[in-house]
């Protein structure tokens, strides 16, 4: 049995819809939907720990990733998350692959130092005069990337778990296909949420907020893409879909997800479940449900008879018997 689960950096839950992700909602109406599942952190280094390690503080032994290994069940990652790799979050696997570092280490590595360093910001004006104003610096690779590397990956899994971080929908919004002027448009709109992130106090005009959620919904419509050609080629897989977290646009006076005093918000942490694949009944759930209780979900599935933190399993939820083999 293969598994893979698809994390959807920054989805928002209302926009796996037939209008911006048609593949998508269309596996959530085949299979099952948790149509209240919520995560706990508007951000990716406080949701994580949630989803490995089934509590709120990142610990390595009480992973679901450990626990597989340490029952003998293969596990990998393939992303491009820097805050998987600062959090050593993606360590907890067998194997990780950080496309990241991996496709271009001196630049991942200067961004990252910069950050740190707390000069990334500072330095933005000098970047772009150096790059030119029609060039986005990207910090992450795209989906149709991530997926070629991750297919060689599921490739080599005979039995076990194949964990895909998706960034696609996380800020900057910059979809492929844009003209220089969209593009630029982009960027211009990118500096303004920066600017209003730091207190610049901007007031968004209703044309540009609804700029911003179009480049954001076709961010998401060309996930969905890719979703729906690595889905159709390993049929034979069980897909998990959710969100770390959602994504704000002016709700409660921010913007994006970056740390602030808004808290969890609906927009950030209602999340998308979807489960889809051989075996899985097709069933709508409005029961609520965490993303504490992943982890050890996905070890019932591979018969671990072990919990992942605090969670519990909701495997004989979606799954017909024989849940396994």
């Amino acid at each position: 049995m293969k598994v893979v689960f698809l994390m959807c950096d920054t989805l928002r839950y209302d926009h796996v819809s037939p209008e911006i992700m048609p593949f998508t909602h269309e596996m959530g109406e085949k299979g099952v939907t948790y149509s209240m599942f919520f995560g706990d952190g508007g951000h990716t280094k406080w949701s994580m720990p949630h989803f490995f390690s089934g509590q709120r503080k990142f610990d390595k032994e009480e992973s679901f990733p450990y626990k597989m290994t340490q029952g003998g069940v293969d596990n990998k990652i393939v992303h491009s998350n820097a805050v998987l790799v600062q959090e050593k979050y993606q360590e907890c696997f067998k194997e990780f692959t950080d496309m990241g570092s991996e496709m271009a280490p001196v630049k991942t590595g200067i961004r990252r130092k910069l950050k740190d360093a707390g000069l990334w910001d500072k330095t933005r004006p000098l970047r772009r005069a150096i790059i030119g104003q029609k060039s986005f610096n990207v910090p992450y690779r795209r989906a149709e990337a991530i997926f070629s590397v991750a297919q060689q990956k599921l490739d080599q899994i005979n039995e076990g778990l194949l964990w895909i971080q998706l960034m696609d929908a996380h800020i900057p919004y910059s979809p492929p296909g844009l003209s220089n002027f969209e593009q630029t448009e982009a960027i211009k709109l990118y500096d303004l949420i920066l600017k209003s992130l730091q207190g610049s106090g901007h007031k968004f005009s209703p044309i540009e907020l609804k700029r911003i959620q179009e480049l954001y919904a076709a961010e998401c419509t060309y996930m969905d893409k890719c979703i729906e050609s690595f889905v159709k080629r390993n049929t034979e897989c069980i897909f998990f879909l959710s969100s770390d977290h959602g994504e704000m646009f002016g709700e409660n006076y921010t913007w994006s997800h970056s740390p602030g005093p808004h808290g969890v918000t609906p927009q950030l942490g209602h999340l998308p479940m979807i489960i889809y694949g051989p075996n899985v009944l097709n069933k709508k759930y409005e029961q609520y449900n965490c993303s504490i209780n992943v982890g050890s979900t996905l070890l019932e599935l591979f018969n671990i008879k072990e919990r992942s933190g605090y969670g519990r399993s909701f495997m004989s939820r979606w799954m017909r018997p024989p849940w396994v083999g």
